[in-house]
């Protein structure tokens, strides 16, 4: 995947633009969740593999293969878009390994899982420092998050939780320092450049955002104290 930009040969998308999503197969409802999610993107459907045509793909910036249910083989469909150019190609429910796609996935996967997935094959298909960078806010995959700080919103293992600015910009920070001992001071400085929470306690927000996105918030999996020090963030949970 880390080639994308260099193989394609549609424009790259710009801050201007709204990305084209062709989805393939599957069900409607699902590929609707997914545009709840991805608010900067417009989804496309076609019924089948068999009812593609090269033309379908010469706009989109992304291809969604649902493979669940559908029986007849989607491997000549990749092959025939890669013939229009590097477009990525999420599979969905895939069974075959070498069908040239960029990503498959199983399909049991939640809207959430899926859009944060697309999400970031359209990073790096994407000019990310111009489409992505919207007053700074990037969005994050890591471990079992996706946090999109521009719609103020993250997945955490499948689940979509709505999130306050200042909280969005806590886990962004946390997810970009894993396993690093982060001082109550370091979070409050995080904190006060937003002026909403200037001169709150850090430690009232660490609080909060536990109740966000821990499944025991008194017995958190991810973000943990260190007695007297601070805390260590782990962006996936041990097994």
């Amino acid at each position: 995947m880390s080639g994308i930009k260099a193989r394609m040969k549609h424009p790259i998308l710009t801050r201007k633009h709204i990305s084209n999503i062709l989805w393939i197969g599957g069900h409607v409802s699902l590929m609707e969740q997914c545009g709840q999610c991805m608010r900067r993107s417009v989804f496309h459907r076609i019924e089948s593999v068999q009812s593609f045509l090269p033309r379908d793909a010469t706009t989109a910036h992304l291809v969604v293969i649902h493979a669940k249910g559908i029986s007849e083989d989607y491997a000549p469909t990749v092959s025939r878009i890669r013939e229009i150019g590097h477009i990525p190609i999420l599979v969905l429910g895939a069974q075959e390994h070498d069908c040239g796609a960029d990503l498959l996935l199983r399909a049991d996967l939640s809207a959430p899982q899926i859009a944060a997935y697309a999400t970031s094959l359209l990073c790096q298909y994407a000019d990310v420092a111009d489409w992505w960078e919207i007053d700074g806010k990037f969005p994050i995959v890591s471990g079992d998050f996706f946090v999109d700080q521009w719609n103020s919103w993250a997945c955490v293992c499948g689940v979509t939780v709505r999130l306050p600015e200042e909280l969005c910009r806590l886990l962004a920070f946390f997810l970009k320092n894993p396993q690093r001992l982060i001082p109550y001071q370091e979070i409050e400085r995080v904190l006060w450049s937003y002026s909403g929470a200037y001169g709150r306690d850090g430690r009232d927000f660490v609080d909060d955002l536990r109740s966000k996105i821990e499944p025991d918030p008194l017995h958190p999996v991810y973000l943990r104290d260190i007695p007297d020090a601070g805390y260590r963030f782990r962006e996936k949970k041990q097994s």
